[in-house]
């Protein structure tokens, strides 16, 4: 069997921003609580292996919550790669960004955690948001602040430590939800000094699977229709040079010389050769699937 990708979930339930689409609270939740769990290495161990063997190329630091709230860990999951030679050409690490645009998060100095994180191998950390308006960004993911952060200072603060950042947007009704708004995009993720994209439509993944009602009831008011999704997939496929394909149907293009990935959150090919990826929890638990407990692996 081949994986994809590895995600490692990294922290607790706990999270500084309140993105009403968040999918952490769609899917179940039974090894993540608020309380931080020790990493069972002994499950780790089993599961580079098969990452591996797998021929995984890309791990992913990810979590229920904030990974960035516990950069302890982060360093703990890769000591434990680089003690042990297991080694994936990319590393990254998912983040609304917040925290990074402090100087110290709880006792750890940030630019410190930074330089950790690029001696030990990490390649990118991709930050979240809904485009390059910056009020609608403060509302979705920090709406009892009265600002958001400057984007330009995180981009520049992160990649001054040869650490890559790709900007993953969530495409919302008003926010990135045209062609037109997809070139301000670009042209925003240019202007910051940003070399890659994601775009996904928002989405939810099933009604057998949603755990929250508000926050599938807010996917469904605010979602773009398949219309539009395919207005916007097909403009690029056409204007685009394809790089590649990903197991799951995401798409690479060169576009406006932006490399831009369409993809989306959830989907799942079970009948491909290629699993799209291995989920680790802490507690030494493995699935294939955010949303399905009968994935588990371990």
């Amino acid at each position: 069997m081949k994986f994809q990708t590895l995600s490692l979930v990294t922290g607790t339930a706990a999270c500084n921003a309140s993105c009403p689409f968040c999918v952490s609270k769609m899917t179940y939740d039974d090894n993540i609580t608020y309380k931080q769990t020790p990493i069972n290495f002994r499950n780790f161990d089993k599961t580079l292996r098969l990452a591996q063997i797998g021929n995984v190329s890309t791990v992913i630091f990810t979590g229920k919550g904030e990974p960035f709230l516990y950069p302890q860990q982060l360093v703990d999951y890769l000591e434990f790669m680089q003690k042990n030679n297991y080694t994936f050409p990319f590393m990254e690490i998912q983040t609304n960004g917040e925290l990074l645009t402090h100087n110290t998060i709880g006792e750890y100095d940030v630019d410190k955690v930074l330089k950790r994180l690029y001696d030990l191998g990490v390649t990118s950390i991709l930050v979240s948001n809904v485009g390059p308006n910056a009020e609608l960004n403060r509302q979705i993911y920090y709406p009892r602040k009265n600002a958001m952060y400057n984007m330009q200072y995180l981009v520049d603060k992160v990649q001054k430590f040869g650490i890559n950042v790709r900007l993953t947007t969530v495409g919302i009704k008003g926010g990135v939800d045209s062609v037109a708004e997809l070139d301000k995009l670009v042209e925003w993720a240019k202007f910051l000094g940003v070399k890659q994209l994601t775009w996904r439509p928002v989405n939810e993944p099933g009604t057998n699977y949603n755990l929250n009602d508000e926050v599938s009831c807010w996917v469904k008011n605010n979602h773009l229709s398949t219309l539009k999704v395919e207005e916007i997939v097909d403009h690029v496929a056409h204007y685009g040079s394809l790089i590649y394909k990903l197991v799951h149907g995401a798409a690479v293009y060169d576009y406006k010389g932006m490399n831009l990935c369409l993809t989306n959150s959830l989907t799942q090919d079970p009948a491909g050769e290629v699993v799209r990826q291995l989920i680790f929890y802490p507690d030494g638990s493995l699935y294939t699937d955010w949303a399905k407990k009968g994935s588990v692996l371990l």
